[in-house]
C-alpha cells in the first residue's frame, strides 16, 4: 500500500473512531462521520475497506431505527465482497439479526443467529469468541421476548462465561441483561447482585461514563418489585445522567416516563401523572413519526 493511500486508511480508521465517539451522544453526528468514511473508502476502490465501511454505516442505521435502509446497505456489503471470511460473512449477519429483531422478523432473526453460531461453532480466535458472546445476548433476548426465560437464563450464561476470555467484553450490557431476566422471574435477591455486579464494574472503569442504563435498570427493579419512591429516585437519575452526558436514548426516556406516569397514577398524584403521561405521549408521538 502507498503513502497516499496508507494516508487515506488512516483518515477512515480516524472518522470511525469519531463515530464511535458518539454513538450515544449524537447519533446524527455518528452517521456522518461514518458516511465520510464511506466516501473515502469508496473512492479508494478498496472492496475491503467498503465492505467493513458499509457495515459500520448498517450498524449506525439500525441504532436510528432505519432498519430498512440499513438492510440495503448489509446487501451492498454482502454483493461487494465475494468472497468472505467466516469472522466478515459473520458481522454481516450479525447486523440482520439486529435489524430482524427490530421489525419482528422472528424467523430469520433465529435462522440468522445459528448461521453465526453454526460457522463459528469451531473456530477459537478472539474475535470469534467476542461475536459468539454478542450472539448469545441476542438468543436471550429472543428467548427473554418469548417469554422462555429459562431458556433466556441459559443463553445469557454462555455469555457471561465468555466474557471472561475475550479482550471486549460487554460485561455491564450483559449484567443488566441477566438482572432483566431474573426479574421477570421475580428473583429480586439474585436480579440485585447482577445490578450491583454492573455498578461495581462501571465504578471501576477509569473513565467514568454515563451510567445511565444502570440507573434505567435500577429504577425497573424497584418498579416491577412494587418500591415506587425509589423508582422513581433511579429513574430521576438517570434521566438527569441523560442530560448531563448529552446522551440521546428516546426509547430509553419513553420507558423512563411510561413508568413513572404509571407510578403517579398508583400514588394518587395526579399532577405529576399528567405531566409524564404528557411528556410520554410526546415523545411515543415523535419516535412514531420517525419509525
Amino acid at each position: 500500500m502507498g503513502y497516499s493511500q496508507d494516508k487515506e486508511v488512516k483518515k477512515i480508521d480516524s472518522l470511525l473512531q469519531l463515530s464511535s465517539e458518539y454513538k450515544f451522544k449524537d447519533m446524527l453526528k455518528a452517521l456522518l462521520y461514518t458516511k465520510q468514511a464511506v466516501s473515502i473508502a469508496e473512492k479508494m476502490n478498496n472492496n475491503e475497506l467498503v465492505y467493513n465501511c458499509y457495515l459500520e454505516l448498517a450498524r449506525d442505521l439500525s441504532n436510528l431505527n432505519l432498519n430498512d435502509k440499513s438492510l440495503e446497505y448489509v446487501s451492498k456489503a454482502n454483493k461487494i465482497l465475494t468472497y468472505k471470511s467466516k469472522i466478515q460473512q459473520a458481522k454481516l449477519n450479525e447486523i440482520k439479526v439486529i435489524n430482524f429483531a427490530a421489525i419482528g422478523l422472528d424467523e430469520l432473526e433465529r435462522q440468522t443467529i445459528n448461521e453465526i453460531l453454526n460457522s463459528l461453532s469451531n473456530e477459537d480466535s478472539l474475535e470469534s469468541k467476542e461475536i459468539q458472546a454478542r450472539t448469545f445476548a441476542y438468543l436471550a433476548d429472543y428467548y427473554e421476548y418469548k417469554e422462555n426465560y429459562k431458556k433466556a437464563n441459559q443463553f445469557i450464561n454462555k455469555t457471561i462465561k465468555l466474557n471472561k476470555e475475550i479482550s471486549n467484553p460487554k460485561t455491564i450490557d450483559t449484567y443488566i441483561q441477566k438482572a432483566d431476566i431474573l426479574m421477570k422471574t421475580q428473583q429480586w435477591d439474585s436480579s440485585f447482585i447482577y445490578l450491583q455486579k454492573a455498578f461495581d464494574e462501571h465504578k471501576s472503569r477509569k473513565n467514568q461514563l454515563s451510567q445511565y442504563n444502570l440507573l434505567w435498570a435500577l429504577g425497573d427493579y424497584y418498579y416491577l418489585s412494587g418500591k415506587y419512591l425509589k423508582a422513581l429516585d433511579n429513574y430521576r437519575k438517570s434521566l438527569e445522567d441523560m442530560n448531563k452526558f448529552k446522551v440521546v436514548d428516546i426509547e430509553c426516556t419513553m420507558s423512563i416516563k411510561e413508568n413513572m406516569y404509571r407510578i403517579y397514577e398508583a400514588l394518587g398524584d395526579e399532577k405529576n401523572r399528567e405531566k409524564y403521561y404528557t411528556e410520554y405521549q410526546k415523545e411515543y408521538t415523535q419516535y412514531n413519526d420517525v419509525n
